[in-house]
């Protein structure tokens, strides 16, 4: 109201004061345009003219054939009522996406009708068919499976089914699934001999070997919950773990008993294997609640200390199906363990090859090595890998390392956004499936899957994640939980079976992100912060994190945005943007780009290309070239060691000129204390 003041003030002076910076992709000071017409339009007569007769005035609409803005929205009152015209940008929208928008605003105009004393935020605008559609239609996940299975029972049933079959391959040595069952028996024993009871945690800090799984199982089968620790991690954080936690023992390697901290009760494993070739002690079997938590992950915590959570039996248990049901998961299957033991999505690697007779190839070397680990692939004849994009790169760069792919019929990434076309040449001549995977160590690790086609999906500026997996709800909601409209951006919401308990010992954080379903009369809503929107097709698109948004100078930047510009240039293979301030505390957009080879001119090469694409304001200024990205134990790109541009060039001074301008720099001088 206070605007229509000054509704008699004309737009070319105004943009004349505000001097914008002139971009011509866009109109300047704003894309988004209402207008309220509301001057008089009734018909006129021009009456008495000579040799003219009667001659009557009446609105002429010559119709459009060009957008000035994004969207402009005009509105009239005629006799009839309120009238509007929605013209739009066709370079940007589709009239499917336009009428749906008109139609919502119509939805609110009659909320706003109806219930004129509601906060606008409040209001429901979608029509019955889109609630029903987001709710009902794209959740349809529901699937049977035994609700009260725990997994130390899966794992004895399948144990004693698949007796001589190779449960564990390490190198040269392997394991059975009888000899497995043997070892997982004695470590149980052994550790209900040490006081372990059901419920209670232990910790387990081991590199790779033979018996991880013996150690695992048998941490399971005592009806304990077990916390994975990375030995990497620096002591006070172990530490802080452990406490946390309330950890009653650590399961370790005698190379790693220095990292752990110095009061810590431990059982070294071989002197653990040692003892079982000599215990007499018989392991009791547990009576474990499929509500009981199966393992506790830290993950990086905003307060600086790391925050624990997990996930019930049940949870793994449909998380299991899911996996093994969904992409046909059998005996003659391999998976290879590639991530690390703490990462939230190596868990379901670990068990569920176990649960169908199939083999789990470990490793016997713990570092990231790309070429011995396709000779892994190769050797043991590998078919299923699960890791993170960062991970696999590497192990199909070189287009002579594909033969030792080829054994490969499923992978699975996740973890972070897949770069298409850096694998599209693999991708094409290989007959495995690429699954975009989904999920927060909060919710069971996947919530979400999409079955990547490289023809369709290879120019796509972003990767759907795709839809829930069983039992499984998403949401995409505004502030205030309110759904939004497909293609609206909003925050993703995970409800169903694989909500996890929280987060360990910290009750405020728990209650700021997993909240009351409002969608449902049982179980909790988890927010994870994540930016996503839906496509028309019932696919969720990921844009980002809500901490990570980009904000430049007042826009809003999709960084995904520009990285598949960047991506899809020859000679690149990967790339990363972000905002970086400097040492004069100037924040500019930077690009880390990784090529095939040495590129002199980087930016001479990106820039125009991006000028050609997205606005002026999304073109990065400063470009790093890079021969890889540095990666976490995880396998992500690890954001903190990247470098850092050199500092933004001082341009040669101007005096300032203007009263106003002179009265700053007076102002500045003397909180500065210079001249």
């Amino acid at each position: 109201m206070d605007g229509l003041a000054h509704q008699e003030m004309p737009f070319e002076q105004i943009v004349e004061e505000v001097d914008p910076a002139r971009d011509m992709s866009r109109s300047p000071l704003f894309q988004v345009m209402l207008a309220y017409q509301n001057l008089p339009t009734e018909q006129a007569a021009l009456g008495g003219a000579e040799n003219l007769g009667e001659v009557q005035l009446e609105p002429f609409d010559p119709g459009v054939d060009s957008s000035k803005y994004e969207l402009t929205l005009t509105l009239w009152d005629d006799a009839s009522g309120l009238g509007a015209s929605l013209q739009y940008n066709t370079d940007l929208f589709s009239q499917q996406t336009v009428e749906r928008l008109a139609g919502h605003y119509v939805g609110l105009l009659g909320e706003l009708v109806a219930r004129p004393a509601e906060p606008i935020k409040s209001l429901n605008y979608l029509s019955t068919v889109e609630r029903e559609q987001q709710l009902v239609e794209w959740n349809l996940t529901d699937r049977e499976y035994d609700r009260q299975l725990t997994l130390d029972k899966a794992l004895t049933a399948s144990l004693a089914a698949n007796g001589e079959r190779t449960a564990v391959v390490c190198g040269a040595a392997a394991l059975t699934y009888a000899e497995l069952d043997q070892y997982s028996n004695g470590v149980a024993a052994l550790l209900q001999h040490r006081g372990v009871q059901c419920g209670d945690r232990v910790a387990l800090c081991v590199d790779r070997n033979l018996h991880l799984m013996s150690i695992l199982i048998g941490i399971i089968k005592a009806g304990a919950c077990y916390v994975p620790l990375d030995a990497s991690y620096p002591k006070h954080r172990i530490q802080y773990i452990l406490q946390n936690s309330e950890s009653k023992l650590v399961i370790t390697q005698a190379h790693l008993e220095a990292v752990l901290p110095d009061t810590t009760e431990t059982l070294v494993l071989d002197q653990v294997l040692e003892h079982l070739e000599s215990s007499s002690e018989v392991y009791k079997p547990v009576e474990v609640d499929a509500e009981q938590l199966l393992y506790i992950i830290f993950t990086s915590g905003s307060t600086g200390n790391p925050k624990g959570t997990g996930a019930f039996h049940r949870s793994e248990i449909n998380l299991l199906e899911w996996y093994s049901n969904e992409f046909n998961l059998v005996a003659s299957d391999r998976l290879l363990l590639l991530s690390a033991i703490g990462f939230d999505l190596t868990q379901k690697n670990l068990f569920a090859p176990l649960l169908r007779g199939a083999s789990l190839v470990i490793p016997e070397f713990n570092e990231f090595d790309g070429q011995k680990i396709n000779q892994l692939i190769n050797k043991e004849q590998v078919t299923w890998l699960n890791c993170a994009p960062s991970a696999f790169y590497a192990l199909q760069d070189e287009p002579a390392e594909w033969n030792n792919l080829r054994t490969l019929r499923l992978l699975f990434l996740g973890g972070e956004p897949i770069n298409v076309p850096r694998i599209a040449g693999w991708l094409q001549q290989s007959h495995c499936q690429l699954i975009n995977s989904y999920g927060p160590t909060e919710c069971a690790d996947i919530a979400a899957w999409y079955a990547v086609d490289v023809e369709r999906d290879y120019h796509a500026p972003a990767l759907p994640i795709g839809r829930p997996n069983y039992n499984v709800q998403l949401y995409i909601l505004g502030d205030e939980l309110e759904l939004l409209p497909t293609g609206a951006v909003g925050e993703l919401c995970i409800a169903g079976d694989g909500v996890g308990p929280g987060y360990i010992n910290d009750p405020r954080q728990t209650h700021s992100v997993f909240v009351s379903n409002p969608y449902s009369n049982s179980g909790n809503l988890y927010r994870t912060g994540d930016r996503v929107r839906y496509r028309t097709d019932g696919n969720i698109e990921y844009l980002g994190r809500k901490d990570h948004q980009i904000k430049l100078r007042g826009y809003r930047i999709e960084a995904g945005e520009i990285q598949s510009v960047i991506n899809h240039v020859t000679g690149v293979k990967d790339s990363l943007v972000d905002v970086v301030k400097d040492e004069q505390g100037v924040q500019r957009l930077v690009a880390w780009v990784v090529t095939h080879d040495s590129i002199d001119d980087l930016e001479g090469l990106l820039k125009p290309e991006c000028q050609k694409k997205v606005p002026a304001f999304m073109v990065p200024e400063s470009w790093l070239q890079l021969a890889s990205f540095p990666l976490t134990p995880n396998g992500k790109v690890d954001r903190k060691q990247l470098p850092q541009p050199q500092a933004l060039a001082v341009n040669d001074f101007v005096a300032p000129s203007t009263e106003t301008e002179v009265a700053l720099a007076k102002l500045w001088s003397s909180v500065l204390g210079v001249d």
